[in-house]
C-alpha cells in the first residue's frame, strides 16, 4: 500500500472513530449554542448581529456537508451531530424569516431565510420519510432525542405556516410525514406524545381533518 493509500485509510478510520464522532457532536453543539445566543440576545447593532449569525450559519452548513459525507450511505437518522446542525439551522432560518425590516440592514433577509427554511424543512422530511414508509430498516432504539426534537420543531413550523396557507398541498403532505414519524417513534419515546399534543393545540380543526383524511 502506498503512502497516499495509507493516509486515506487512516482518514477513513479516524472519521468513524468514537473520538471523531464525539468531536463532531461537540462542534455541532457549540454552533447550536452560538446560533441560539445570537438570535435571542437583543441588541441595537442589527448589522453586527446579522453578520455574526450569517457566519455561524455558513459554518453550520460547512459542518453539515462534512457530516453528510462521513455518513455516506449510512442512516442519517442516527447521526446526532447532523441533527444538532439542522436544529441550529432551523432556528436561525425561522428567526431570519421573521426579522423586522430595517432599511439598509435587513433588506432581503426575510426572503433568503424563508427560502432556506423551506428547503431545510424538505430535507428533514426526506431524512425521516424512509421510516414512515417502511422502506428502510430503522431501529428506533438507536434514535436520539435530538432527531425527535428536530422533527417536532419542523412540524411546529409547518403547522404555523399552514395557518397562513391552509390549502398548501405540499405543506399538508410534509406535516403528515412529520407527525407520522412522531407517532411511530412514540412507541419508544414517550416525549413524542407530548410533542403531538402541543402540535394539536396549535392546529386548526380544519387542518387536523385534512391531515387525517390524507
Amino acid at each position: 500500500m502506498t503512502g497516499c493509500q495509507d493516509s486515506k485509510a487512516l482518514h477513513d478510520q479516524d472519521r468513524t472513530s468514537s473520538i471523531c464522532r464525539l468531536a463532531r457532536l461537540f462542534e455541532a453543539s457549540s454552533l447550536l449554542d452560538q446560533s441560539h445566543t445570537t438570535t435571542n440576545i437583543p441588541t441595537t447593532e442589527h448589522a453586527n448581529n446579522l453578520e455574526e449569525l450569517g457566519m455561524t450559519v455558513q459554518t453550520l452548513i460547512n459542518l453539515r456537508t462534512i457530516l453528510n459525507e462521513e455518513i455516506g450511505d449510512g442512516i442519517h437518522l442516527y447521526a446526532s451531530g447532523l441533527s444538532l446542525c439542522n436544529i441550529a439551522l432551523l432556528l436561525a432560518f425561522e428567526n431570519g424569516s421573521k426579522v423586522p425590516l430595517y432599511v439598509g440592514v435587513t433588506d432581503g433577509c426575510n426572503y433568503i431565510a424563508t427560502k432556506s427554511l423551506v428547503t431545510l424543512l424538505s430535507t428533514i422530511t426526506d431524512i425521516i420519510e424512509p421510516l414512515t414508509l417502511g422502506t428502510q430498516a430503522i431501529d428506533i432504539n438507536f434514535l436520539t432525542p435530538f432527531i425527535i426534537f428536530l422533527v417536532y420543531k419542523a412540524a411546529a413550523i409547518v403547522t404555523e405556516r399552514l395557518l397562513i396557507d391552509s390549502d398548501s398541498t405540499e405543506g399538508l403532505k410534509r406535516l403528515r410525514t412529520l407527525r407520522k414519524f412522531l407517532k411511530i417513534v412514540g412507541e419508544r419515546w414517550l416525549g413524542c406524545e407530548r410533542y403531538l399534543r402541543l402540535l394539536n393545540e396549535d392546529t386548526t380543526p380544519r387542518t387536523l381533518k385534512a391531515i387525517e383524511q390524507g
